[in-house]
């Protein structure tokens, strides 16, 4: 993929990719509580927390590949880098957001757990753009705060 083949597709792509992330969204959210129930009652919680993270960025690193130009040859690294990059944010966010907000709110623990999925994920996926995208780096600026 190069910056060029996104540019030309213009508006069709930006379109294409917000109703697949949101779409990977919505689905993601929903598994997540199948794959936590299944993690923690076996694994712990902890362990529960991991996987639900890894469910969702699995499920919105997949939805994001298929909106990505065919062109584009390292959709399966964007996928693994999203599932790993929510596993951990996700979990280390509930863990800190916990000890933070617990008395404050729930909504403060899934606020900073996103912020921090958002700033991983840009990281990892950052990675696997920047030798293909001119000024890739954005692309963290834009996970952090979309």
């Amino acid at each position: 993929m190069s910056y060029r083949s996104i540019s030309q597709r213009g508006g069709s792509f930006l379109i294409n990719w917000v109703l697949l992330s949101a779409v990977g969204w919505a689905i993601g959210s929903t598994l997540r509580r199948i794959g936590f129930s299944l993690a923690s009652a076996t694994l712990g919680f902890a362990a529960g927390r991991v996987v639900e993270g890894a469910v969702i960025g699995a499920v919105i690193g997949i939805a994001q590949a298929i909106a990505l130009p065919s062109t584009f040859s390292r959709k399966t690294w964007w996928v693994l880098g999203s599932t790993l990059a929510w596993a951990v944010a996700w979990s280390a966010g509930w863990s800190l957001g916990w000890s933070l907000f617990g008395g404050l709110g729930l909504r403060m623990v899934f606020v900073l757990m996103g912020a921090m999925a958002g700033t991983l994920a840009g990281i990892v996926q950052w990675f696997v753009l920047r030798e293909q995208v001119p000024r890739a780096g954005w692309w963290i600026v834009a996970s952090t705060l979309g």
